[in-house]
């Protein structure tokens, strides 16, 4: 279990890498944009496509990699007033509800970008599949991720050895 948890520390690290790449190229892309539509007087459509893609690879990447890291937003305050088991117990609902949301968000995932294919994203000129194929990886990575907590926060509750 150990080294599983290292191996999801190094993927998450990854994650953060190429979310924060991915934002320092949207600052540049956007300030491109923002530059020859006004400056220039010709509009970059392809920018506006790829912005928008952008944002939605940097959402989902940076969801899976809070989740793992736990820095998305959570009332930590409430949850510490309770006793320790009542405190696993919502740490467990926690995490089986976010299972079953991610196996969702992956099945769902699936069924839209195979039915996306077809289309071609006009700036670009590649299938619309392919931008969206981050939703099905994301709700994987957020299963993984959520699974390995669960099993984490259990095993630390009863002391069976997970650091």
């Amino acid at each position: 279990m150990n080294k599983l948890i290292k191996i999801l520390n190094g993927l998450e690290k990854i994650i953060t890498i190429i979310t924060g790449i991915m934002i320092l190229l949207l600052t540049l892309l956007i300030s491109w944009q923002v530059f020859s539509r006004y400056v220039l007087n010709t509009g970059q459509f392809w920018a506006e496509e790829l912005a928008v893609i952008s944002m939605m690879w940097i959402g989902f990447l940076g969801a899976a990699g809070a989740l793992w890291t736990d820095s998305h937003i959570g009332l930590n305050l409430f949850v510490q007033i309770f006793p320790e088991f009542l405190q696993l117990c919502l740490g467990v609902l926690r995490n089986i509800i976010l299972t079953v949301f991610s196996l969702i968000l992956f099945y769902n995932g699936i069924i839209l970008v195979k039915r996306t294919m077809g289309g071609t994203l006009s700036a670009l000129g590649f299938s619309i599949g392919y931008s969206y194929l981050i939703v099905p990886a994301s709700g994987l990575l957020l299963v993984l991720f959520a699974i390995v907590k669960l099993v984490k926060e259990i095993f630390d509750y009863f002391d069976l050895g997970v650091n």
